[in-house]
């Protein structure tokens, strides 16, 4: 009576599998303007583009993580650029973005990855003894919407510094951990992660000088938030890259 059962559920899979919605058209092309930073546009409408990102880039944002959780692939996994747009029919969420991007990779650059889970070199981010130098914020939580893009709250950068707003400690470390990946000064080297217990979301500003003889993000981190990088190891989540192709013609 088993073997009905199985075949069911393995039918099922199979159209869950053929149902989740991928990109109908893309265009890969090699971008050499030699800009230090690359960039997306909003998923709306089905719609996904990205500019001067590298294969390294696109696999952080379709695996949902960080350049330093990314490991082997080609010498050109960093190095070449490309301008990528994609157009999918409907108008899909934008947590079906990733797994979209994904099925895109494997099938353009031919793409072959796996997980593993790896102790790497962290700073924790803690509370200080003296607890936060800073509140909750008062406006409550963002409403809740489809793409980052559209919430009410968010990290922003200068180069010396960063605002928040309405936002959760996790997004401050990921924000912490990203600053060198946008070129700005600040960069600490090491994933951050948040160690603070601080449930809710959060107002504040931070600043800091790049420059030798001004605060660095550490001291500012203590002076005016009340909270500390401590060097530690922890265990995170790796994609292997183990074969990855110059993309296929559009």
């Amino acid at each position: 009576m088993t073997r009905p059962i199985i075949a069911v559920l393995l039918a099922s899979g199979a159209l869950i599998a053929q149902s989740a919605p991928q990109f109908d058209v893309a265009s890969i092309k090699p971008n050499k303007s030699g800009v230090g930073y690359w960039q997306t546009r909003p998923f709306q409408g089905g719609h996904f583009a990205a500019v001067n990102a590298s294969l390294k880039n696109l696999i952080g944002l379709a695996w949902g993580i960080r350049d330093f959780q990314i490991e082997s692939g080609p010498s050109w996994l960093s190095s070449e650029h490309y301008d990528l747009e994609a157009k999918a029919e409907g108008d899909p969420s934008y947590q079906q973005l990733g797994p979209m991007l994904q099925a895109l990779l494997e099938n353009r650059f031919q793409l072959k990855v796996h997980r593993e889970t790896k102790e790497l070199p962290v700073y924790a981010l803690v509370v200080m003894k003296n607890g936060p130098k800073f509140h909750a914020s008062d406006l409550g939580p963002c409403p809740p919407k489809e793409t980052p893009e559209e919430t009410c709250g968010g990290v922003r950068f200068s180069q010396s510094g960063l605002s928040v707003k309405r936002m959760p400690m996790s997004a401050v470390t990921d924000a912490l951990a990203g600053l060198g990946g946008f070129g700005l000064g600040g960069s600490i080297g090491r994933p951050v992660v948040d160690e603070t217990g601080l449930q809710g979301n959060f107002d504040f500003t931070l600043e800091w000088t790049p420059d030798p003889n001004g605060p660095s993000i550490f001291t500012a981190l203590q002076e005016q938030l009340g909270l500390k990088l401590e060097p530690a190891t922890r265990p995170l989540d790796v994609v292997i890259v183990d074969h990855a192709e110059h993309p296929s013609e559009n």
